[in-house]
């Protein structure tokens, strides 16, 4: 798990952590406060400095004010917090939670894609990320289920990459759905 997160259990009842289903008005209004129960627990922590305890305290604010503990907006939002709100996201969305099972790295980019259009995250710390996740890097040796093999002509960060194949056949895997 997120090491954000573990400092911020400290003081939640593992029965609301481990919920399968949907959580109550009281349950989620309780998860809202592991951000400042993971500040508490921080501040026993002699190499917790302020930024530390910041990314801890606002990773998940969002820049719309939606967020919490707080409803901070985005001028309130500490750089380093925003880049954890993404990272928290992806991490989120990409593996298996006691509410959910493991997402894709494409379903987790297509969330973060959508929370940044509406407001909630940093299109630029999205960008960012997603440039960190090639998926498949220039280069790369490919086996098509056509029968033929060949290179990954760019860097890409989704399942459908560019690939020359040996006789200079080129596939566009983002057209070519059946490959």
């Amino acid at each position: 798990g997120c090491l954000l997160h573990d400092l911020g259990k400290c003081n939640i009842n593992n029965t609301i952590l481990d919920k399968p289903g949907r959580l109550s008005d009281s349950e989620f209004k309780t998860i809202k406060q592991h951000p400042i129960f993971g500040v508490e627990l921080a501040d026993r922590l002699s190499c917790a400095d302020g930024r530390i305890k910041s990314v801890i305290l606002q990773h998940h604010e969002k820049l719309d004010g939606t967020g919490y503990p707080y409803g901070l907006s985005y001028s309130k939002i500490n750089h380093l917090s925003r880049i954890a709100a993404v990272a928290d996201i992806f991490d989120a969305v990409t593996s298996k939670r006691a509410y959910h099972d493991k997402r894709s790295v494409e379903d987790g980019i297509n969330i973060l894609n959508g929370d940044s259009a509406n407001g909630k995250i940093s299109k630029e710390e999205v960008n960012m990320l997603v440039k960190s996740l090639v998926l498949f890097p220039k280069n790369t040796l490919v086996v098509l289920n056509n029968g033929k093999s060949g290179f990954v002509m760019e860097d890409c960060n989704s399942y459908s990459p560019k690939v020359i194949c040996y006789d200079k056949t080129v596939f566009d895997l983002s057209v070519r759905k059946d490959l």
